[in-house]
């Protein structure tokens, strides 16, 4: 979790196994009321996501995920449904957080980028849905992309850092770049609007 005396407690723990909690992904909206919040939890072994549940209770919501097992969603009393996303998104809209803003002109056409709500669960679920398509943030935390990011690639989409590389969800890391993407076509825009961001000094 953040900063806490109980993240400190465990802080000595070289276990192969971390639990990973978020108990608020998105306190602005939480405290606003204005969009949905997240409440993440998840089961890394060696730094890979192995198990996944994120609520948003707003919406009475819940989505869990094993590795290998599928994604999947109920919402109320519904019976769970499997989330799986097409070969070809809907959509066009993706997430570009505010630390990643300098990145959104080279995005167009293939991406509509907003930032608005925000939280890494809340967009990585939203993948998971089909009602986002990509998504490019920096400095993100384990916490906030660690259980969500396995529901979104149960689902079919992939969450990588720059040049491509599989995220290792450890118990000290931060992503200087995070992505993910509904398909291999966009993981490629992801990766390209990241380079040529660079090449101009966004980064």
């Amino acid at each position: 979790e953040e900063d806490t005396s109980l993240r400190r407690r465990f802080s000595g723990n070289r276990s192969e196994y971390v639990l990973i909690l978020d108990p608020i992904d998105g306190p602005y909206h939480f405290q606003r009321g204005d969009a949905p919040y997240c409440v993440s939890v998840g089961l890394a072994r060696n730094g890979f996501m192995e198990a996944a549940l994120v609520a948003r209770p707003s919406e009475d919501k819940l989505f869990t995920a094993v590795r290998g097992q599928g994604s999947y969603l109920q919402i109320g009393r519904q019976r769970r449904r499997r989330l799986r996303l097409k070969a070809r998104p809907t959509t066009k809209s993706a997430y570009f957080s505010t630390k990643a803003r300098a990145y959104r002109p080279f995005a167009a056409p293939d991406l509509e980028p907003r930032e608005f709500p925000i939280g890494a669960a809340l967009v990585l679920t939203q993948i998971a849905e089909g009602d986002l398509c990509a998504y490019l943030t920096r400095q993100v935390q384990v916490y906030d992309a660690g259980p969500p990011s396995l529901i979104a690639e149960e689902a079919g989409a992939r969450c990588f850092l720059h040049g491509g590389r599989t995220p290792n969800y450890d118990r000290k890391r931060k992503f200087g770049h995070y992505m993910c993407a509904a398909t291999p076509d966009l993981e490629a825009v992801l990766l390209d609007v990241v380079r040529r961001g660079r090449q101009r000094g966004s980064a």
